[in-house]
């Protein structure tokens, strides 16, 4: 896979997990100048570990051969 398609899953990822995070804190009655930098924070953790996950899936998969 090239870096593009990793680059862009990322970013629909963080985009995805961002508006799920925001919008659930939303949801409690949060303020939202508290809400965008939690979501942001969270929103960079998670991408990256399912983006990580797959990534290292995909390399171990394409090496058992």
């Amino acid at each position: 896979m090239s870096p593009g398609f990793w680059i862009r899953r990322f970013l629909l990822l963080y985009l995805a997990a961002l508006l799920m995070i925001v919008g659930g804190q939303l949801l409690r009655g949060r303020a939202f100048d508290d809400v965008v930098g939690y979501g942001l924070f969270w929103a960079l953790v998670t991408a990256s570990v399912y983006t990580g996950a797959l990534f290292y899936r995909r390399a171990r998969c394409r090496h058992r051969g």
